[in-house]
């Protein structure tokens, strides 16, 4: 299971024998969860943070490729803050920088012309504090990029123009005409950030600033004036952040043209939230006096209030006449759709009914876990501006008063028509899908503990699947919607995902609960992979005497299912204990585990004490599941 030193082309013998198990267990999809900054790095040439796009990734993807996957999904790619490393608080059009695989502008003469002095790459990956544990080193990149992308930058302005423009200068003259519509917003908040000292842009003591791209009647001129003088007086630092943008849609661009050479598909992630930068830069077309959050749900019953903007339905507009907020989003996703095979959608309810709460309130978790949806809420005291927005009409409301406005089962019924109006967004989703030739079966919904029922009937109408992480299943109630056997073909099962404990600790857990704990889990997989009952009780005490057994089986569960599509995320498949990250918390250690350089030493070792996925004996124990044997 390695690939021949020095080359990124897949050398396993198990490569067709996975992939052919994987085909009759009727999956289509079997992808590698996995965000930018987690990829591995190469010795010497690592500089604290992983991309995807670094020879290292290549020669990574390609032993995922030996184990049967077919895909991978990123995170969202969006610039992040200094002090915000979180990819789901990203910019929505720009990518983010620390992306950026600086070694081929050092050494590829033929590409980059040498743009990068062998002298700076190697003071970038030489001055990285705490090597060796596995953990971005986020604020020693974040500038130690900066000052080398600006050295990059200065060689790129000196490449020849004439006689003939050199080809990369042309390439970046098209990019930037291809992209003007998103350049110069984004590359205008960074130039004000700076001048005010903080992205918070409401806390701007100049309302010009605050509304320079939106303003008000009576500040057009003076807003036009303000935005020239900011082109003129930041013409090179605005330049320069072009510049790193096309550095970065060019190397990824290369990486999707390596995968198809694979061939695996490519999956981006469309956060629900929308950055600071970019609600600046739009936001008119955002509602005034709420903001969006999860409501409190059977896994997370406080809720959780996000703090995130919410588009105006007002300007949503119709498939006739778009409006300027429906607008906004088909832009973002024909951007992603023209970088990627499918699109992870975030919280979709966020698109279909959003759930909103006050944004005066001085105690945020009062409000969220007091808030209501935009579309579904006709007749509620407390939020009597959300009923013009309302879809569902009073009728259409479940009768019980006991029923919780947060419940999936607030509603009880609605019209064709009135689930087509819930659905426009993702209407509009599909049809730049399928506008790109993309297969609307690769949008993909993260419905977890809460799918509201507009929600569920727009992703029936349009059959569309949802998320199932079995590690959260209720061992007590047959239809808990993380059961496997409640999965369809369209859904998409994980054990585990970027917001849950890896199953190595998960099962520690169980382990702590008591036997009784165990012998639940272990009952229901033998009910689920042992065909044969008089062979049950042995295989339940084989997981409860070796509990890290019921990692195999729990992954094997999934490839039992008659569900078409899995994901597995790099800390399960690893059978790591570090956690990814602990939502609703502010840490250094969130969004910064990573895959270990020496990964395939490191897989091994792992394999050896029973906690990484061996994907060999998961397709095995699977297909005598199915009665089926591994040829």
């Amino acid at each position: 299971m390695q690939t021949t030193p020095g080359s990124t082309t897949p050398t396993s013998h198990n490569t067709n024998t996975i992939s052919q198990a994987v085909s009759s267990l009727g999956k289509q999809n079997i992808v590698f969860v996995i965000h930018d900054q987690s990829f591995p790095g190469a010795s010497g040439k690592d500089p604290g943070r992983g991309t995807p796009y670094s020879k290292a990734s290549r020669e990574f993807i390609c032993f995922l490729h030996t184990q049967g996957f077919n895909g991978i999904q990123l995170g969202p790619q969006g610039q992040t803050s200094r002090s915000n490393p979180s990819p789901y608080d990203g910019s929505i059009f720009s990518k983010n920088m620390l992306s950026i695989d600086l070694e081929p502008l050092a050494t590829d003469e033929d590409l980059w012309a040498g743009i990068l002095s062998s002298k700076t790459y190697q003071k970038v990956v030489q001055g990285v504090p705490n090597t060796g544990i596995n953990r971005v080193q986020y604020a020693y990149l974040f500038d130690a990029q900066q000052e080398a992308l600006q050295e990059a930058f200065e060689n790129f302005k000196k490449l020849p123009n004439k006689p003939h423009p050199h080809f990369l200068q042309t390439e970046y003259q098209t990019f930037i005409e291809a992209h003007s519509y998103w350049l110069e917003p984004d590359a205008l908040f960074e130039v004000l950030t700076t001048e005010h000292g903080t992205n918070t842009w409401r806390k701007w003591s100049d309302t010009t600033d605050q509304r320079l791209l939106c303003p008000l009647p009576e500040q057009v001129e003076t807003a036009e004036q303000r935005r020239q003088q900011l082109l003129k007086e930041n013409a090179d630092y605005i330049e320069f952040f072009k510049f790193c943008q096309f550095v970065v849609h060019r190397q990824h661009n290369q990486f999707r043209d390596f995968l198809a050479t694979l061939p695996m598909k490519l999956f981006g992630d469309l956060a629900i939230g929308i950055s600071l930068g970019d609600e600046w830069a739009y936001q008119d077309l955002f509602l005034q006096h709420y903001r969006m959050g999860a409501p409190p749900s059977r896994t997370n019953p406080d809720g959780q209030p996000w703090g995130y903007p919410i588009l105006d339905p007002s300007l949503y507009g119709d498939m006739e006449s778009p409006g300027p907020a429906y607008q906004l989003l088909t832009k973002r996703i024909g951007k992603m759709l023209d970088e990627f095979d499918g699109i992870r959608l975030d919280h979709p309810h966020g698109h279909v009914d959003p759930w909103a709460y006050k944004a005066n309130d001085p105690d945020p978790l009062h409000a969220v876990q007091n808030g209501a949806r935009i579309f579904s809420s006709p007749n509620l005291s407390d939020h009597p501006n959300l009923k013009k927005f309302s879809i569902a009409q009073a009728s259409d409301l479940n009768g019980d008063p006991a029923v919780p406005r947060y419940a999936d089962d607030w509603l009880q019924s609605l019209s064709n028509e009135q689930v087509a109006q819930y659905g426009v967004l993702i209407q509009g989703i599909l049809e730049e899908s399928i506008r790109r030739n993309r297969d609307t079966h690769d949008i993909l919904c993260e419905v977890l503990s809460t799918c509201p029922y507009p929600l569920r009937r727009v992703m029936q109408r349009h059959g569309l699947g949802q998320f199932r992480v079995t590690q959260k299943a209720s061992m007590t109630d047959p239809n808990d919607v993380y059961r496997t056997e409640n999965a369809q073909q369209e859904d998409w099962l994980m054990v585990g995902n970027h917001d849950t404990k890896p199953l190595t600790l998960v099962v520690e857990n169980w382990q702590k609960q008591g036997r009784d704990t165990l012998i639940a889990r272990a009952e229901y997989l033998a009910e689920h992979l042992i065909p044969d009952p008089t062979k049950r009780e042995a295989f339940i005490q084989a997981l409860i005497t070796q509990p890290s057994r019921i990692l195999t089986a729990m992954a094997a569960d999934l490839f039992a299912s008659k569900a078409q599509n899995i994901m597995i995320f790099f800390a399960d498949f690893f059978g790591m204990r570090e956690i990814y990250n602990a939502p609703g918390t502010v840490s250094e250690d969130n969004w910064s585990l990573r895959v270990p350089n020496d990964y395939e030493a490191f897989y091994q070792q792992q394999l050896k004490k029973g906690a990484a996925f061996e994907m060999e004996a998961i397709v095995q124990m699977a297909l005598a599941a199915r009665g089926q044997g591994l040829k």
